[in-house]
């Protein structure tokens, strides 16, 4: 997963998007979730912090899709269960 900036010259900014670099199979298993967990609010915390760096919304996107990527290794291999007092909605 991959946000970069389509740049062509100092000029001309383009819209951030993302790149094919990565796992295709885990970019598109991770997208909806994210876009679900965006709307419902979710991870309020961490889009704030990067809307008040003036961040795209797919840069947040990306880094909620890297949040959960996160979370679901972290169950794995701790073989936890997932508790969702602790991510809940704000």
């Amino acid at each position: 997963m991959n946000p970069q900036a389509k740049e062509l010259g100092k000029s001309v900014k383009g819209k951030v998007k993302l790149t094919r670099y990565g796992n295709r199979r885990l970019r598109s298993a991770l997208f909806m979730p994210a876009m679900v967990a965006l709307r419902r609010g979710y991870f309020s915390a961490l889009v704030n912090r990067l809307k008040a760096k003036n961040k795209p919304p797919m840069v947040i996107l990306v880094a909620i899709m890297r949040k959960l990527a996160v979370i679901a290794f972290h169950l794995y291999r701790k073989g936890e269960k997932f508790d969702s007092e602790r991510y809940k909605a704000a």
